[in-house]
């Protein structure tokens, strides 16, 4: 798909919007940009369904969530909007979305725990509940969770069978880990490099590099135990994901893969080739 934009703006984040029926997951995207538009783009058609001007006026849309049936939208500033579901069950671009929340200035991660928004700038992690429900507080925490010994953090993953922890990447090779009550647990050295994205797979913990490698540990065993390390692209890792929707659309688990050389890469969730097993008698 190819959008005609005007000169000098450029897309920096994007998410699939929610729909009210499960058939047209996927059909519409959200792309924000460097002027503060958010572009409805419609998949199947490849054009614009609709384009919101000034949605954050004049800023960089530097990361939009989605959440449930809502979607929330960051900009540089620190504003966060949430746009909530119109009568359809699905936000619209055409409403306003509530009143800004104000997160802190120099966001390098986020992502969504459980209803909880954990914001990363630089190495203080803090935790937010937006939510249009004014009798909710915002903020959860007065004091931002931090770890001098730590680089700066880059990236984060919860996994499944660990649902009670939160992992983050930084800079310097370490991740640290939270409980979900908010309490610190253990620092992990993994590595000299940067981690670049993590994510939880099937149970293990999948790491990205600025090498362009890919490890993937057993974080249920001390020390971590290295399952499987490959080189997955000749420049750094830009994020890894899971494909959630593999499991039953194609019958297989997929990862992908995007890498600073203008590729993306799918690989085996469940490493499957990599199983020991005895050959049947």
């Amino acid at each position: 798909m190819t959008v005609i934009s005007e000169d000098g703006t450029k897309a920096l984040s994007m998410a699939f919007k929610p729909t009210s029926h499960v058939e047209d997951e996927g059909s519409l995207l959200w792309v924000g940009n460097n002027i503060g538009e958010i572009i409805e783009l419609k998949v199947a058609a490849q054009g614009v369904e609709i384009k919101k001007r000034n949605a954050h006026t004049r800023r960089d849309v530097i990361q939009i969530h989605r959440y449930l049936n809502q979607m929330w939208t960051i900009d540089e500033s620190g504003l966060l909007y949430v746009w909530p579901p119109d009568s359809t069950g699905s936000p619209n671009l055409a409403n306003l979305p509530s009143n800004p929340f104000r997160l802190p200035k120099g966001h390098t991660f986020s992502m969504i725990v459980g209803s909880e928004l954990w914001h990363a700038a630089g190495k203080d992690i803090r935790i937010f509940v937006p939510t249009v429900d004014v009798s909710v507080q915002f903020q959860v925490l007065q004091r931002p969770l931090r770890q001098e010994n730590a680089g700066e953090v880059t990236s984060g993953a919860v996994i499944s069978s660990q649902p009670d922890r939160v992992y983050f990447g930084h800079t310097d090779g370490k991740v640290s880990i939270y409980s979900r009550e908010y309490e610190f647990i253990k620092l992990v050295h993994i590595s000299v490099y940067k981690i670049t994205s993590l994510v939880g797979v099937d149970g293990l913990l999948w790491a990205g590099f600025s090498t362009g490698m890919v490890y993937v540990y057993d974080t249920s065993q001390t020390p971590w135990v290295v399952k499987k390390d490959w080189h997955a692209h000749q420049d750094p890792i830009v994020r890894l994901l899971v494909d959630r929707s593999s499991f039953w659309t194609l019958n297989r688990s997929q990862v992908i893969s995007l890498g600073q050389d203008n590729m993306f890469k799918v690989w085996d969730g469940l490493l499957e080739k990599d199983w020991i097993g005895k050959c049947p008698e």
